[in-house]
Protein backbone atom coordinates (compact mmCIF):
# COMPACT_ATOMS: atom_id res chain seq x y z
CA UNK A 1 0.00 0.00 0.00
CA UNK A 2 1.46 3.56 -0.98
CA UNK A 3 1.47 6.58 1.57
CA UNK A 4 -1.81 8.32 -0.53
CA UNK A 5 -4.17 4.96 0.44
CA UNK A 6 -3.22 4.91 3.94
CA UNK A 7 -4.07 8.80 4.31
CA UNK A 8 -7.05 8.80 2.59
CA UNK A 9 -8.75 5.43 4.25
CA UNK A 10 -7.33 7.42 7.82
CA UNK A 11 -9.17 10.60 6.18
CA UNK A 12 -12.12 9.10 5.41
CA UNK A 13 -12.60 7.11 8.58
CA UNK A 14 -12.36 9.95 10.77
CA UNK A 15 -14.54 12.17 8.91
CA UNK A 16 -16.83 9.13 8.61
CA UNK A 17 -16.17 8.40 12.66
CA UNK A 18 -17.29 11.91 13.34
CA UNK A 19 -20.24 11.79 11.45
CA UNK A 20 -21.93 8.98 13.54
CA UNK A 21 -20.18 10.67 16.84
CA UNK A 22 -22.18 13.87 16.23
CA UNK A 23 -25.22 12.46 15.48
CA UNK A 24 -24.86 9.96 18.42
CA UNK A 25 -24.40 13.08 20.49
CA UNK A 26 -26.72 15.06 19.11
CA UNK A 27 -29.65 12.63 19.74
CA UNK A 28 -29.01 12.29 23.56
CA UNK A 29 -28.68 16.33 23.92
CA UNK A 30 -32.08 16.28 22.04
CA UNK A 31 -33.20 13.89 24.55
CA UNK A 32 -31.54 15.80 27.80
CA UNK A 33 -33.04 19.15 26.06
CA UNK A 34 -36.87 17.55 26.08
CA UNK A 35 -36.62 16.08 29.47
CA UNK A 36 -35.61 19.60 30.91
CA UNK A 37 -38.19 21.68 28.94
CA UNK A 38 -41.09 19.30 30.08
CA UNK A 39 -39.28 19.42 33.86
CA UNK A 40 -39.59 23.56 33.98
CA UNK A 41 -43.26 23.05 32.08
CA UNK A 42 -44.50 21.18 35.07
CA UNK A 43 -42.77 23.20 37.36
CA UNK A 44 -44.07 26.67 35.88
CA UNK A 45 -47.29 24.89 36.46
CA UNK A 46 -46.90 24.79 40.00
CA UNK A 47 -45.68 28.28 40.34
CA UNK A 48 -48.34 29.30 38.25
CA UNK A 49 -50.87 27.45 40.43
CA UNK A 50 -49.28 28.80 43.88
CA UNK A 51 -49.77 32.64 42.32
CA UNK A 52 -53.14 31.44 41.45
CA UNK A 53 -53.65 30.73 45.41
CA UNK A 54 -52.53 33.58 46.59
CA UNK A 55 -54.63 35.67 44.78
CA UNK A 56 -57.61 34.11 45.75
CA UNK A 57 -56.47 34.41 49.65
Amino acid sequence: MDIISIVSGVAIGLIAGGGVVFLILKKTLEKGNHALIEEAKAEGKVIKERKLSLIHI
